[in-house]
């Protein structure tokens, strides 16, 4: 309810009321004092109680069984690109109800990982990395930035406590996305995946990936300078660059190559920046 009352001035987001899982069952959700910590599984109590947040915020309100499903069967007859997973310790069984959509189409996986197994039977990193990595995918970062758990007042400015969980950012292997023997699919997919590295702090791998397409595939971009995707990349690339260009190291004519190796035009400087249509 909250989410359709959320979106429904926006036409392209649809919320379906599914539960995703590694099959098609009927499971028991255990609802908590924090709705965000609502999980299929129990919190460990022994590794709760070390952290008093999760030991009151994790506290079980209720219980409610839900139909849960399986990606693949739900999405039977579309593509899936990206997966967006946060779900209290049941991420791996969602992506092992979506291997075929891993193997067919999904280009990149943001996915809630735990370090300590809060959950009884829950996965950790370790073990959603080792699914992930032998279906042809790479970790790119983890959000992390220093800051855990605090276990007291007396910490550092920017590391301290103890690093419990984040989200990890994982994208299908360059060979195989490359690989695509569909060339307009193959292009699509090259677009979609540079813009997912560029709005998930891997903008370094973003351009060296559209400059590999380029030189080694002879993808020609202008052809998709009309695609609404393709105009959001430009528009973040430009931003990109715009930004580097005051660091001493970078060569604004440098950039401007670059832009139009990818981008087959010049690069939009100084005034044509900031009078631009896309700004």
């Amino acid at each position: 309810g909250r989410l359709r009352a959320k979106y429904k001035k926006s036409e392209n987001i649809e919320v379906h009321e599914k539960g995703l899982y590694s099959e098609n069952t009927q499971l028991e959700l255990s609802l908590s004092e924090h709705k965000a910590l609502t999980s299929f599984y129990t919190f460990d109590k022994g590794l709760a109680e070390q952290f008093q947040h999760f030991t009151k915020e994790g506290t079980q309100t209720s219980k409610r069984s839900i139909n849960v499903v399986k990606l693949d069967d739900f999405f039977e007859d579309k593509p899936v690109h990206f997966l967006k997973l946060d779900t209290e310790g049941s991420e791996l069984e969602v992506l092992k109800g979506s291997t075929a959509k891993l193997q067919e189409s999904v280009l990149g996986i943001r996915a809630e990982v735990l370090f300590v197994p809060l959950y009884k039977e829950g996965a950790t990193f370790c073990d959603i990395q080792k699914f992930l990595f032998e279906r042809g995918f790479e970790l790119i970062n983890l959000d992390y930035t220093g800051q855990g758990a605090a276990q007291s007042k007396y910490t550092d400015v920017d590391r301290y406590g103890v690093l419990i969980s984040t989200d990890g950012v994982w994208v299908k292997r360059k060979d195989i996305v490359f690989g695509e023997k569909n060339l307009a699919k193959r292009d699509q997919n090259i677009i979609f995946y540079a813009l997912f590295l560029m709005l998930n702090g891997a903008t370094d791998v973003a351009i060296h990936i559209l400059l590999a397409a380029a030189k080694e595939l002879s993808v020609d971009f202008s052809l998709y300078c009309d695609d609404p995707v393709f105009k959001v990349l430009d528009k973040e690339i430009q931003v990109l660059f715009k930004k580097i260009s005051y660091i001493p190291s970078h060569d604004i004519n440098e950039l401007d190559s670059i832009y139009k190796t990818i981008f087959g035009r010049n690069l939009k400087m100084y005034h044509e920046f900031y009078e631009s249509d896309l700004f």
